[in-house]
């Protein structure tokens, strides 16, 4: 029965409850666990991304929101064919995040601390 599971996940990685983490491009639908939002119950979505720790799943839902949801509390619809063609904004996790505009960012003068030193809870010795 494991190796059943693992043929149809596409995969050697499991989640803590040891169930196949779902590739890429896999369609689900939503069947919630505790951690569950009820509003996303039912809901239909594909895996963008896995991970191990703790079963975790982002997913782009059918009603164009993006949510991160454990493996248990996902449905396997569909398994990928291998025809899809990734997006470019399936790997927005990756990127590194933009620099704020305005000049450089290793300059220190742009961040300079103009606040005095916080003193309160230092105790004030007097001889």
């Amino acid at each position: 029965m494991a190796s059943e599971w693992k043929e149809k996940a596409g995969g050697d990685d499991f989640d803590d409850e040891g169930l196949p983490l779902l590739r890429k491009h896999t369609q689900v639908r939503v069947t919630g666990n505790n951690r569950t939002k009820s509003s996303l119950v039912g809901l239909t979505g594909v895996v963008k991304k896995a991970v191990g720790l703790g079963g975790w799943h982002w997913l782009k839902l059918s009603n164009g929101h993006e949510c991160r949801l454990q493996r248990n509390a996902l449905a396997v619809v569909a398994l990928p064919t291998g025809d899809e063609i990734d997006s470019s904004d399936d790997d927005d996790d990756d990127a590194p995040p933009p620099l704020a505009s305005g000049g450089s960012s290793g300059s220190d003068q742009n961040n300079k601390n103009t606040d005095p030193p916080q003193t309160w809870g230092k105790r004030e010795t007097r001889m």
